[in-house]
């Protein structure tokens, strides 16, 4: 009698409980994959500092580089109208000697405390570029400034920028004294970039200049844009170079650096759906 008296837990108790655990493992197991795949095809982005609002943290400069802005600019170049609160600024001005007519040492300088890189050490200036050696520069290269960093990105981002260069470089000098103003893009699947993106002959002679204002001929903004091929380190740099003279000021000023990271590759969307089907599959079998 005492053995009808016993309550055992029904078999189809211990059966659902073995249930529930294999799908939720299966879940983890699927999400966890997805979460590795997904973070490959989009890695963290660490590119903080695009703006230059926090100085040159992130930066390598070479030679006369600085953040401006409205008030901080260089003499006589108007920057009270534009679409950037901080830029960053590079040119070809010392604070040794002068380099414009009636105009004394430094009075064109960005950075007021840096010269740019003469003679041999235009070397710095191609390393930044990645041009590999200081004859791609241009065989009448005679001083320069540059900028530089490494950006983590993802394949398909976009990277987007604008650029503006001002000269006191006369109309008519330009022939002998054509400054060029150069962008390189390498690694993340990029081609290597063999040409300055302008010069001054292509900016104020060829094409029309923006205006005249204190002396400076005005390229106005210029803006460029690619899609990145791989994910990967991409490699940035700028960089403004004296041709055939070390007279004559030229400044180039970077703004809006911005990265959109890419859509995520096809096997990453997939695993994604994968896993969140898992997931809404156990959440439905609990509600029966």
């Amino acid at each position: 009698m005492s053995g009808h008296g016993t309550h055992r837990p029904p078999r189809i108790h211990r059966k659902f409980t073995m249930s529930k655990t294999l799908p939720l493992a299966r879940l983890g197991a699927a999400l966890a994959l997805c979460g590795t795949t997904w973070a490959h095809a989009l890695p963290v982005l660490a590119n903080t500092n695009l703006d230059g609002s926090q100085g040159l943290t992130g930066w390598q400069a070479v030679g006369d580089v600085a953040v401006i802005d409205a008030a901080t600019g260089p003499a006589g170049i108007d920057l009270s109208v534009n679409p950037y609160p901080t830029m960053l600024a590079l040119g070809t001005a010392t604070t040794y000697d002068w380099d414009d007519a009636n105009a004394a040492a430094g009075t064109y300088s960005v950075s007021h405390h840096t010269d740019p890189a003469y003679d041999s050490d235009l070397v710095q200036v191609s390393q930044a570029l990645g041009l590999g050696n200081v004859a791609a520069l241009g065989a009448n290269a005679f001083e320069g400034s540059a900028i530089s960093r490494s950006l983590s990105v993802s394949a398909g981002s976009t990277v987007s920028f604008q650029w503006r260069a001002w000269t006191r470089t006369p109309t008519a000098s330009i022939a002998s004294q054509n400054d060029a103003l150069w962008f390189t893009a390498s690694g993340a699947g990029q081609v290597a970039t063999t040409a300055p993106i302008a010069t001054l002959q292509s900016l104020f002679v060829s094409g029309t200049p923006a205006g005249t204002a204190h002396g400076w001929l005005d390229s106005g903004w210029r803006t460029v844009s690619f899609t990145v091929a791989q994910s990967g380190a991409l490699n940035l740099g700028w960089a403004v170079v004296d041709q055939g003279s070390t007279t004559d000021t030229t400044v180039m000023a970077v703004g809006g650096l911005n990265v959109v990271p890419g859509v995520p590759e096809p096997t990453s969307l997939a695993l994604l759906v994968a896993g969140l089907g898992a997931a809404l599959g156990v959440q439905a079998w609990r509600r029966r």
